[in-house]
């Protein structure tokens, strides 16, 4: 399963291994074009499925702060989404919307910061990249990562019930 946010300047990837009883064991990376073919900022990520879901809430709830403030003037800028255990960070900045007929249309701010370990070390720092994402991407990835933590649920369950 292809599980990408795609910004203007960057992509986050979500690439699943084998899940371990409720628990996602994967990677995660972030590369960009502007940074050069061979830039990606990646980390293992060993977590439970329900933090991806909770990354949706949150993605989800600031694009309907920005839809509810589509007609003002003001700056709507999220908390920083920061579980420990999943090795990542999501600050969702200020953005623009339009509501042409009931359909909204526009971007915001993403940054992603990535924990990224030195070699052979436990050292590390958080390292990542900022963008503009338009929503409909922000909404496809929340769906395509809200359809794999699905499925990977329903298989767990099948397995020990």
């Amino acid at each position: 399963m292809n599980i990408r946010l795609k910004a203007d300047e960057f992509v986050f990837q979500v690439e699943p291994g084998e899940p371990l009883n409720d628990w996602f064991d994967g990677k995660i990376c972030l590369s960009s074009p502007i940074m050069g073919e061979n830039f990606r900022l990646q980390t293992e990520v060993y977590c439970p499925f329900e933090n991806w879901l909770k990354l949706c809430d949150w993605l989800e709830a600031h694009i309907q702060t920005l839809k509810s403030n589509a007609n003002n003037l003001t700056f709507v800028q999220s908390y920083t989404w920061t579980p420990l255990d999943t090795g990542m960070t999501f600050t969702c900045l200020e953005g623009e919307v339009d509501d042409k007929d009931g359909e909204f249309e526009g971007g915001f701010g993403l940054r992603i910061m990535v924990k990224v370990f030195a070699p052979d070390s436990d050292a590390y720092v958080y390292s990542g990249l900022e963008g503009e994402v338009e929503i409909h991407e922000a909404i496809a990835f929340c769906q395509t990562l809200r359809e794999y933590v699905n499925s990977q649920t329903a298989v767990l369950v099948g397995v020990s019930g």
